[in-house]
């Protein structure tokens, strides 16, 4: 799903499909406070591109330490990654 804020038609009829994602390999040793609160959580990163069939528009969905972001691909990277 593309948040309304970042999507340009408000997420209005959007069709998204995923494509193959990575992630960062690296351990990330638990600390627990007193309470049991792990004080470093899993860092890695993955990140999964997003296409919208609708408007043609790319996506990048990333995703870290519990907390997800989704970007807007610029113009210009799209063009230059079809000219490959």
């Amino acid at each position: 799903m593309i948040p309304k804020d970042v999507c340009p038609n408000g997420g209005v009829g959007c069709r998204v499909t995923e494509g193959m994602g990575t992630t960062t390999l690296a351990f990330y040793q638990p600390v627990y406070n007193e309470f049991g609160v792990n004080n470093n959580p899993d860092m890695n990163t993955t990140t999964i591109p997003l296409s919208c069939s609708t408007c043609g528009r790319k996506f990048i969905s990333t995703y870290q330490g519990g907390k997800r972001t989704v970007d807007i691909v610029p113009e210009e990277s799209k063009e230059i990654a079809s000219e490959d």
